[in-house]
């Protein structure tokens, strides 16, 4: 079994190197589809959006939803099964009966599992519910 270390640098290695190929097609949607792997790296707050269809109604209305709550948005092919937190050095697992559904996830951060493609206004909704728990969790936060 591979230490905690070599698997991150493996995960970064990983996405460096698919990173280098991405869709024209997402691109012109305005919509950032990651390349297909079973990791995903964040550095910033961040909405995944896991979904096999490659246009599916009312993902532009979400998209606008998490970038108006300072949240990057990416859409991601399934299967997902981890999300490296680079700054925190962390590893969180993606619940492998999830196909279909967003990830919300703050660096240092559990992420929330948002299960299906709910309305903008159910994610929006899921964020501020997140980050209040997260701020009410950190002392003087408030």
């Amino acid at each position: 079994m591979l230490g905690l270390h070599t698997r991150q640098a493996l995960a970064i290695s990983v996405l460096a190197v698919a990173g280098l190929v991405t869709s024209s097609r997402a691109q012109q949607r305005g919509t950032t589809a990651m390349p297909r792997s079973t990791v995903a790296v964040i550095s910033t707050a961040t909405v995944i959006a896991l979904t096999a269809d490659t246009a599916p109604a009312g993902l532009a209305a979400a998209r606008a939803a998490a970038e108006g709550l300072g949240f990057t948005f990416v859409r991601r092919t399934p299967p997902l099964r981890e999300v490296v937190d680079q700054g925190h050095a962390a590893i969180y697992y993606v619940p492998r009966d999830l196909e279909i559904g967003y990830l919300v996830v703050v660096p240092g951060r559990r992420p929330d599992v948002v299960r299906g493609l709910v309305s903008a206004d159910t994610l929006r909704t899921r964020i501020l519910a997140y980050l209040r728990l997260h701020r009410e969790l950190v002392p003087g936060s408030q």
